[in-house]
């Protein structure tokens, strides 16, 4: 298992992991834009975009055996509107809508924001999740946080029970569009 930086050549296992999210998400844009043309936008963005919430240079990944074996992307809680900003152009120009896929602030406090988690289903069960997680502790000491956060939808207990499990605690509940999430955080080693 080798947990490094994403590469360029990852990015369409990275869009294809993270469209597992956004499919839960049900965000209003997705449901009207729909599976293919948001893959379509969030793989554009990722590409052409650098400061994209999905660019490859925010993500790191879990490699075995020459496959992508699981995906974080995350990024500084001063980043949040910027990593929004070309997304949100993007899908202005691309899907002719003034929507945007993420209305809501996510971060809460100064923090280092694991935005997603995501495990190929090939590899679930081996530590995947729990690699990534002790592994972002590097990406926040890098920009200079004390605590990583992140959202947990509360329909997803097994989620909730792996940040548990690795430290992270409740700290606040909020609402991002039609789910309600948990935000949680823990302190960096």
């Amino acid at each position: 298992m080798e947990i490094r930086a994403a590469k360029e050549s990852d990015l369409i296992h990275l869009i294809n992991m993270e469209m597992v999210i956004i499919d839960e998400m049900e965000t209003p844009l997705y449901r009207k834009l729909g599976a293919k043309k948001s893959e379509e936008i969030l793989l554009n963005a990722s590409q052409n975009y650098p400061d994209s919430r999905y660019n490859y240079r925010r993500a790191i990944v879990v490699e075995i055996d020459d496959k992508i074996a699981g995906m974080a992307y995350g990024f500084p809680s001063e980043d949040e509107t910027i990593v929004n900003l070309e997304l949100d152009r993007l899908t202005r120009e691309t899907a002719n809508t003034s929507d945007t896929f993420f209305t809501d602030q996510e971060v809460v406090g100064d923090e280092w924001y694991l935005d997603s988690l995501v495990v190929n289903p090939m590899f679930r069960g081996q530590g995947i999740g729990t690699a990534l997680l002790n592994h972002l502790q590097t990406n926040a000491k890098k920009a200079h946080k004390k605590v990583i956060g992140l959202n947990v939808d509360d329909n997803n207990p097994r989620a909730k029970k792996l940040y548990l499990r690795t430290g992270f605690k409740d700290v606040a509940t909020i609402k991002i569009d039609s789910h309600n999430y948990t935000h949680m955080q823990k302190e960096v080693d």
